[in-house]
């Protein structure tokens, strides 16, 4: 569950209307920490092979779908997502990704 500034968000949530936009092969989403609201929403993203989306894209198909406060602030395509040995998504990982400077 992320925290933004009240509100809360389950990443379940997010991740399941991310997997309903066609072009989005798999999704992650995790909360970093934000100065104004404590937590924002962020998603990592593996896209089919043919997608063209962008993040500006994939914000605005959610926009009709769920709350604002619940759309990622930050997407990160990745070609595959990180996991763990018993070979779930590796949410710890891709919140570290988002913490890197770079990013």
């Amino acid at each position: 569950m992320i925290n933004r500034g009240g509100e809360k968000i389950w990443s379940f949530d997010v991740e399941n209307e991310l997997y309903r936009l066609e072009g989005i092969d798999e999704a992650a989403v995790v909360g970093i920490p934000h100065d104004i609201y404590g937590e924002v929403p962020v998603a990592a993203v593996k896209l089919s092979p043919e997608s063209i989306l962008t993040q500006q894209q994939i914000q605005e198909l959610l926009k009709c779908r769920i709350a604002k406060y619940m759309i990622p602030s930050r997407i990160l395509f990745l070609d595959e997502l990180p996991l763990t040995p018993n070979n779930k998504v590796n949410k710890s990982a891709i919140r570290k990704l988002f913490m890197q400077p770079e990013h």
